[in-house]
């Protein structure tokens, strides 16, 4: 019975494909015989092109996805370099954290952590995510919690590593996107019209904490944050 249903299907859909559609035509073949050839309507060209165009712009999708997921990585293994500079230059120096710095006080944070990394190819202090900066310190993608010096704007005040409470909750350097300046970050709403927090990364910032462990933080977050003042007794 089976069997008889299939045949009788078969013999439908033969004979459906012997029935001429608009725009089909007839060839030769090489017994002699005729093909009868159906072509596409305009509808079902047009469902193809816009099935076709969605599948290319989720693939493009994707793969920008893809490509960002790449440089955030790149972006983590860069500071978490810089968080192991941060151990070795305490250990060169008397337990004491690099300070932020400034023309008055020098060296720099960036200068400071310098020889401590493998900065060859000159891209340590740079997130490969970051775009052309129209302001100081271009090679510089990442900021210093301006608020580590004991909440002053003394850049000659510098910290000692063991009187930080609880480094593990305490920002140390972040993405920056500063109008002005990329080597420091602070949160708004004062702070940020010189020390942009950045969100290149899905919206948020990838952070290195005092206690040399990086994770990523939605921006919003970290502007509400507390984890930015109070960093040491």
């Amino acid at each position: 019975m089976q069997q008889k249903q299939i045949a009788n299907q078969l013999r439908d859909y033969a004979n459906q494909r012997k029935t001429p559609r608009p725009g089909s035509r007839r060839v030769g073949s090489a017994t002699g015989g005729s093909i009868l050839l159906n072509g596409f309507t305009l509808v079902e060209l047009l469902t193809v092109l816009a099935i076709i165009s969605i599948l290319a712009a989720l693939l493009l999708s994707s793969m920008r996805s893809i490509r960002e997921q790449g440089r955030s990585i790149a972006c983590v293994n860069n500071l978490r370099q810089l968080g192991t500079a941060l151990f070795s230059y305490r250990n060169d120096n008397n337990d004491m954290v690099p300070g932020r710095g400034d023309g008055a006080h020098p060296p720099y944070w960036f200068v400071a952590l310098a020889p401590y990394v493998d900065n060859k190819t000159n891209t340590v202090f740079r997130c490969p995510s970051t775009k052309k900066f129209k302001c100081n310190m271009e090679s510089i993608s990442y900021g210093y919690n301006i608020f580590i010096q004991g909440n002053s704007a003394d850049a000659g005040f510098f910290v000692r590593y063991s009187n930080i409470v609880n480094p593990a909750a305490k920002y140390f350097l972040m993405d920056s996107d500063g109008p002005v300046y990329n080597h420091l970050v602070a949160p708004p709403p004062i702070w940020d019209q010189w020390y942009g927090i950045g969100k290149r990364h899905t919206g948020g910032s990838n952070v290195l904490y005092l206690d040399g462990h990086v994770s990523w933080q939605e921006w919003s977050k970290i502007v509400a944050s507390d984890e930015w003042k109070n960093v040491v007794e």
